[in-house]
C-alpha cells in the first residue's frame, strides 16, 4: 500500500511539527512520532474505526488534539 499525504495535509503537519517545537524543543518530535505510528496502526487496522457520516473513518491521536482521517 502506498500512503499519499495531499500538500494541504503536509504544510498543516510541518506548521504542528514547528509550534510543538516553539513550545518545548523535542515535542514536534513527539507529535510526528504519534502521527506515523497512528498512521501505521490505520494500515494494519482500517476496518476497525467506525464508519462516520460522510463515508470516512478517523483516529484521533492519544496526545495532541489531531486526527487522521
Amino acid at each position: 500500500m502506498k500512503l499519499v499525504f495531499p500538500k494541504a495535509v503536509r504544510e498543516e503537519a510541518w506548521e504542528a511539527i514547528n509550534y510543538y517545537d516553539l513550545e518545548l524543543p523535542g515535542l514536534g518530535g513527539w507529535f510526528w512520532e504519534e502521527v506515523d505510528s497512528t498512521v501505521r496502526w490505520i494500515v494494519l487496522n482500517a476496518e476497525v474505526p467506525r464508519l462516520r457520516a460522510g463515508g470516512y473513518r478517523r483516529v484521533n491521536l492519544r496526545t495532541f488534539p489531531y486526527y487522521v482521517a
